[in-house]
């Protein structure tokens, strides 16, 4: 979509297992010990799918808006003969920024998402709950795989003024999902907030006691 060069597309590929490695611990971390009047988990999957959202749209949009600001007009100015060599820094830039805000916002969303589930539902039907969140992962993976071979700006009657492609309606279509089924989610989901007293005895202790004793998710 970008025309990025192989070197950058190789650095973006990057985004992946930085962010596996990185992220996921961190929010985990964090959500064990937060004291929102929401839970512990529902205020990362709220940030994460507003921040993965947003990625989504950037990323989509990168070519758009580094025509935007400027990309193209300063080798014209520059007198380029070969317009496919045309400055395209800004918006490759901001495609390979995309890129790293989705994969880390997904991974912030997935780890309370996961997680979520073994909080509030019963210990005897955690085996049941990881199948149907499993079985959901897949159906989403094909319903995005059909929804890519579609032709979306036809299929939805898109109008032509809008000048969007494909790849951008399928990106904002993936956005408008993932805020609606989150939204489904936090306003039914019954999760306890956390006590700020039982925050504070939260650490590596605490844990270990915990999981020696069966027990789950306050």
């Amino acid at each position: 979509m970008l025309g990025m060069p192989t070197h950058l597309v190789s650095i973006a590929w990057l985004a992946g297992p930085l962010s596996g490695m990185i992220v996921q611990p961190l929010i985990g971390v964090m959500s064990d010990k937060c004291t929102s009047r929401l839970g512990r988990r529902r205020p990362f999957i709220i940030a994460g799918c507003v921040l993965t959202a947003s990625a989504l749209l950037l990323f989509s949009n990168a070519g758009p808006l580094g025509r935007m600001l400027g990309d193209g007009r300063d080798a014209l100015t520059a007198g380029s003969v070969d317009e496919s060599s045309s400055s395209s820094s800004r918006g490759l830039l901001l495609g390979v920024v995309g890129f790293f805000f989705l994969d880390f916002s997904i991974q912030a969303i997935q780890g309370p998402l996961r997680t979520l589930l073994t909080d509030i539902v019963p210990e005897h039907q955690h085996a049941q709950g990881n199948a149907y969140f499993a079985l959901m992962v897949g159906v989403g993976n094909l319903l995005g795989s059909w929804l890519g071979a579609l032709d979306l700006e036809k299929v939805l009657r898109v109008p032509a003024k809008w000048h969007v492609d494909n790849t951008q309606v399928l990106f904002a279509l993936a956005a408008l999902v993932l805020c609606s089924t989150v939204a489904l989610c936090v306003a039914f989901s019954d999760e306890r907030p956390l006590l700020a007293s039982a925050a504070a005895q939260r650490g590596a202790a605490g844990s270990v006691t915990r999981i020696a004793n069966g027990g789950g998710g306050s």
